[in-house]
């Protein structure tokens, strides 16, 4: 077992961590003086557009040195027989979300202390939702979990067991990812970036990371990452709620724990969903 880190690879891996911090951030930046400058706001499908730019330039970037590995997306747990059970994983782990907090938050406050609330569905609600799930989560989690985790896993060559390999290479996605958030919300300037946005875009990325490696399947990461960014439904604050305290911890950890129940048995409904889809038909026709 190699013992030392190939140059070469982990000179790859370098130029593709300059490259995803550097080019979508001056995009970004260049937006951001088209917005200056432009005395008319643009209008729903030219500032999406415009919203998407960066995390297209991060999917080009991420294709580029996919191709220069010889890696496909079926490599990454990307391949498109994979959609269907990813986006009916996250479809639960939101029912769960919508059902057990509210529940949960009236056992332990007072009823519709947490409720769900309806957004309104217009032609700005689908053009929100189509360019974050059916685009930018698709770009990020291409990026992060397809590229970069399994690119770090790969330059790592020390003699360690799979796990800790596994682990160390989530890390530094992880502070990578939480990086790359943090120089987008500082070019934005749109969003606070408190020291609590950050643990939470950390955690987050390692809860993600825990079950696209569990999974193998990029998509539940790329809904996952899209549910955070535009959730299809609201949760509205309608009484007492105190979110340090144990009780809502605790319903907290009752949702954590309903989706690593998810991930862990996605192996036994998940592959058969994904069994129906037509790259595994051609693969067991091609065995035959």
């Amino acid at each position: 077992m190699k013992n030392k880190i190939d140059l070469r690879e982990l000179l790859i891996l370098l130029a593709f961590v300059v490259a995803i911090l550097i080019f979508p951030a001056l995009i970004q930046l260049l937006n951001g003086w088209i917005y200056a400058l432009w005395d008319v706001q643009p209008g729903l499908i030219v500032s999406n557009v415009i919203y998407l730019l960066p995390n297209l330039a991060m999917l080009a970037i991420t294709v580029w040195f996919l191709k220069l590995d010889g890696w496909t997306l079926k490599d990454i747990g990307a391949n498109f027989g994979k959609i269907i059970p990813g986006f009916l994983f996250v479809l639960l782990a939101l029912v769960g979300l919508y059902v057990i907090l509210p529940l949960g938050t009236a056992l332990f406050f007072e009823p519709q202390s947490l409720y769900v609330s309806a957004r309104q569905l217009n032609i700005e609600y689908i053009v929100q939702f189509i360019s974050t799930w059916g685009i930018a989560g698709i770009c990020i989690a291409i990026m992060s979990w397809g590229y970069l985790l399994n690119k770090t896993y790969s330059v790592l060559t020390f003699s360690m067991s799979p796990f800790w390999k596994q682990v160390v290479s989530i890390l530094i996605m992880t502070l990578i990812f939480t990086l790359l958030h943090c120089i987008r919300f500082s070019v934005a300037n749109a969003t606070s970036l408190s020291f609590g946005t950050i643990i939470f875009v950390f955690s987050y990325s390692v809860f993600c990371s825990y079950i696209y490696v569990r999974t193998e399947n990029l998509y539940i990461a790329a809904f996952m990452q899209a549910a955070y960014a535009f959730p299809p439904l609201g949760l509205t604050v309608g009484g007492r709620l105190v979110t340090a305290s144990f009780g809502f911890i605790f319903v907290v950890a009752l949702v954590i724990a309903f989706i690593v129940i998810l991930t862990e048995t996605y192996q036994y409904w998940g592959k058969i969903v994904e069994l129906n889809s037509k790259d595994n038909e051609t693969g067991e026709t091609e065995e035959s």
